[in-house]
This record gives C-alpha cells, sequence and structure tokens, in this order.
C-alpha cells in the first residue's frame, strides 16, 4: 500500500512577512480605491482578533495600519480615537506618536490641509520619555519645522 506524502512549504518566507506584506499592499492599493482602505480595516481587524498572541511588532503595526486607513478614508474622529488606543496600549513604541502626527504634517486625505500644531503636540507627547527610536522622533519634528517655514 502507497502511502500519501504531504508536501509541505520548503521555501524560506515566514507568514509572518506575509500577513504585513498584504496589509501594505491593500494600504497601497487604497491610494487609487478607498475601497482598499475598507479592506485594511477589516483585514487587519480580523487578523488582530483572530491572532491576539501575535508578537508585540505586528499587533502594534496592524493597529496602526487600521487607525491611518480611517484617517485616509477621511473618518479623522475615528482614526484619532484608534491612534489613543494604540498609544494607550503601547506606550513605549515611538511608531505610534509618529503615525498619528505624520496624519496631520502629511494628511493621506487630500481634501484635509496639514495641521502643524496638532502634529507637533502629537509628537511631543512622546518627546523625553526615554522611548527607543527618540531620533525618528526628532527628525519629525524637524521636517516639520521645515514645512512651517516653506508655507510661512
Amino acid at each position: 500500500m502507497l502511502k500519501k506524502q504531504r508536501q509541505f512549504f520548503s521555501g524560506c518566507e515566514l507568514i509572518y512577512n506575509w500577513c504585513q506584506d498584504l496589509e501594505v499592499e491593500l494600504g497601497n492599493a487604497g491610494i487609487d480605491d478607498s475601497t482598499y482602505y475598507r479592506e485594511r480595516i477589516a483585514y487587519c481587524d480580523e487578523f488582530c482578533s483572530i491572532f491576539p498572541a501575535s508578537g508585540e511588532l505586528l499587533m502594534h503595526n496592524m493597529k496602526r495600519a487600521i487607525a491611518e486607513s480611517y484617517f485616509a478614508l477621511g473618518n479623522v474622529e475615528e482614526g484619532n480615537k484608534c491612534f489613543k488606543q494604540l498609544i494607550e496600549q503601547y506606550p513605549n513604541n515611538i511608531w505610534g506618536y509618529i503615525g498619528w502626527g505624520d496624519m496631520y504634517l502629511w494628511p493621506m486625505e487630500k481634501d484635509i490641509k496639514p495641521d502643524y500644531n496638532k502634529a507637533e503636540q502629537i509628537y511631543k507627547m512622546a518627546v523625553g520619555k526615554g522611548i527607543e527610536g527618540e531620533n525618528h522622533l526628532n527628525d519629525r519634528l524637524n521636517e516639520l519645522k521645515k514645512e512651517r517655514e516653506k508655507y510661512a
């Protein structure tokens, strides 16, 4: 009697990466068709529900993608709510603050103008907390200064 052989994936890619690649590609597709931002929200929300024990970085990235997508759809109120929750859940991840501030420095929705004061307020929430990657935050504050000077 012949035994059935099972074939397993033997490549070097990780499903961990594919999950994030799909999130990124949905975001990229949303630039041309906002339907994909809605799909990105649904995908990331479902991912977080099904795989709640995923690593902190992966969960942070998925939740940040949800918040960014709401901003891209023009739902600033929901985006703010999601970023606030993200920072409360991951207060030591600098990218929550940077991502949120970026929504005001470089709005994703075409009809929304930059709000430099709001961006600065959000970025400064993380200043002096000793969070790893504060140099990236300082880069954003420098970019903010340049943008203000350009349009002053």
